[in-house]
């Protein structure tokens, strides 16, 4: 089973998130940056986080880019929650390896979508002989960095 954390501070969003998607998966939730962060240090065994754009004590942003600058974690793939207020942080997330967005409110059908599409691509990812994909997610990178 799939494993995601969910960290937003704010409680329904959180309960909503978690309700839409523990039926499917093994669902962990933190309600701030430190929080996760804490349960990180811990078990860095997640297949995917779903990220708040906007906390009281960091930007989603910022914890996107501790996640990918550190070796143990960089290969959690995260999908950020964002509001029309911090979309405007899309181009900076997407430079920094966000794997998505789902906009807020949240609606179910989507997310769902999301996550599995990103679960997907995680499992293509890891199987052996995807040369294909690998190719591509390079040639990717070689796109995006000529915008950083």
């Amino acid at each position: 089973m799939h494993r995601i954390m969910v960290v937003d501070d704010d409680p329904i969003n959180l309960a909503i998130v978690k309700a839409l998607l523990e039926e499917k998966y093994e669902v962990i939730t933190a309600s701030s940056s430190l929080q996760a962060f804490g349960h990180l240090r811990r078990d860095h065994e997640l297949d995917l986080m779903l990220v708040d754009m906007q906390m009281p004590e960091t930007d989603g942003v910022e914890v996107l880019k501790k996640i990918k600058s550190t070796p143990k974690l960089r290969d959690i793939s995260v999908i950020l929650l964002a509001t029309v207020d911090t979309r405007s942080q899309e181009k900076e997330a997407i430079l920094n390896g966000a794997a998505d967005f789902v906009e807020k409110p949240i609606r179910g059908d989507v997310l769902l979508l999301r996550v599995a599409k990103e679960l997907r691509i995680r499992e293509l990812e890891r199987s052996t002989g995807n040369e294909r994909l690998l190719e591509l997610k390079v040639r990717l990178q070689q796109v995006l960095d000529q915008f950083s």
